[in-house]
């Protein structure tokens, strides 16, 4: 019960009304037309191949993100938040 319960907010998780929840940022992928295989990859690389496929720079959880001046990048605030690099 209690693993239902959490998989259902998670499926809900939006920071700054973007996805987080890795299965709603592929399914952005799917609805751009990404290859099904390019959606198997970690959350990194697929944000990154949505941000490609929309004329953006794919700099997502890049090295250089800290001093990022896109501050329009819907992406912003979960790329600069601060992760443990084995999660990336």
């Amino acid at each position: 019960m209690f693993h239902h319960q959490q998989h259902a907010s998670s499926s809900t998780t939006k920071r700054d009304g973007v996805p987080v929840d890795l299965e709603e940022i592929r399914e952005q992928g799917r609805q751009l037309g990404l290859n099904r295989f390019v959606l198997l990859g970690s959350k990194k690389s697929v944000i990154q191949a949505i941000q490609h496929a929309r004329g953006e720079a794919a700099c997502f959880l890049d090295d250089e993100r800290f001093s990022c001046q896109r501050y329009e990048c819907k992406w912003r605030s979960e790329c600069l938040k601060l992760t443990a690099a084995w999660r990336r």
